[in-house]
């Protein structure tokens, strides 16, 4: 055997090796981010109904995470109230889907953000859920809570 064959075969082996090992890491990610994904909506198809039935903002603080519960009280009652006086009634939400997510390891362990959305119908008006959620210590909780419709638009644009 030449010696440019033994060359050869050591780096199509190592290719080969590499290939596979990236292929092996980007499964993983690819199947983490969709179980990820899966847990995240399980959650908010689990807490959206209960934050929006009878509006309440309570509902939404106790799965609230730290970062949104030091928001003054007065300003989530105000969105509330907001939304309550401008959709009516809640009806119905369409299962959620995730947006985005993404994953954080620092000092403090390991985090996970995902933006999720629904499709809501209430008395007045549809609109579209956006929640963000965080993850730390294997448990979710809430980062952020919107609603878009046209109705609320509408009402912002009197107010500006």
């Amino acid at each position: 055997m030449k010696p440019w064959h033994a060359i050869l075969i050591v780096v199509a082996v190592l290719g080969l090796g590499c290939c596979g090992g990236l292929f092996l890491m980007g499964r993983k990610a690819y199947t983490g981010y969709n179980e990820t994904g899966a847990d995240a909506t399980r959650f908010a198809d689990e807490e959206i109904p209960k934050i929006l039935t009878d509006w309440n903002y309570k509902e939404l603080e106790k799965v609230a995470s730290p970062e949104l519960k030091q928001q003054p009280e007065t300003v989530v009652k105000a969105y509330f109230d907001l939304y309550q006086k401008s959709l009516g009634k809640f009806q119905s939400v369409t299962p959620s889907k995730m947006v985005g997510s993404n994953f954080y390891t620092g000092t403090n362990g390991a985090i996970t953000t995902s933006t999720v959305t629904a499709q809501a119908s209430f008395y007045r008006d549809n609109g579209r859920v956006t929640v963000v959620l965080v993850k730390r210590d294997n448990k979710w909780s809430v980062n952020g809570f919107a609603i878009k419709s046209k109705i609320l638009d509408e009402a912002a644009a009197k107010h500006s």
